[in-house]
């Protein structure tokens, strides 16, 4: 029964039906709460539908049984960027990079911190590195953006306002 639920969550987490995920997942948590799986697939609902607080929690908890898996760090990290602690999302972000250093996503990640934090150069230094992974990555983008208007350099950041303004903004360089 507790191997159902677990497999219950995974695919409610598939569809993106958090409210079912969470359901499950704590079903086998009250089963066996040292489940590193059923404490992801809790903590990644939790976040999903807002609760980042206790997501952080959970994540935490889950990385103490398992820190070996760089989604748990990811989404760890996720939840410090959405609390607005770019330091200790970052730490968990480079946790990602070195795991996986073709990966974009942590780096775009760390880019976007920089920027919240007023660190252009660094924003645009990591922007770089994830772009070169992936030109059409979004976030290394908008961080791409920020970071040149930061350090003044206007022509390099309207590269990518399409980003942030989408088409409602006709640019035109003069």
């Amino acid at each position: 029964m507790k191997n159902e639920a677990l497999r219950a969550a995974a695919l409610a987490a598939q569809r993106d039906e958090w409210g079912t995920s969470w359901k499950f997942a704590n079903g086998h948590l009250n089963d066996d709460p040292e489940s590193a799986e059923a404490l992801f697939l809790a903590g990644k609902a939790l976040r999903d539908m807002g609760h980042i607080g206790l997501a952080l929690t959970v994540f935490r908890r889950c990385l103490s049984l398992d820190n070996t898996r760089p989604i748990l760090w990811m989404q760890y990290g996720a939840c410090y960027h959405d609390l607005h602690d770019w330091d200790n999302a970052r730490k968990a972000f480079e946790v990602v990079v070195k795991a996986f250093p073709d990966d974009p996503m942590p780096l775009a990640n760390i880019a976007s911190g920089y920027v919240q934090m007023g660190k252009p150069r660094e924003g645009l230094e990591y922007a770089e590195r994830a772009l070169v992974l992936d030109p059409e990555n979004r976030i290394a983008k908008v961080a791409h953006f920020f970071s040149n208007l930061g350090l003044g350099r206007w022509l390099a950041g309207w590269k990518y306002a399409d980003m942030v303004y989408g088409h409602q903004v006709p640019l035109r360089v003069y």
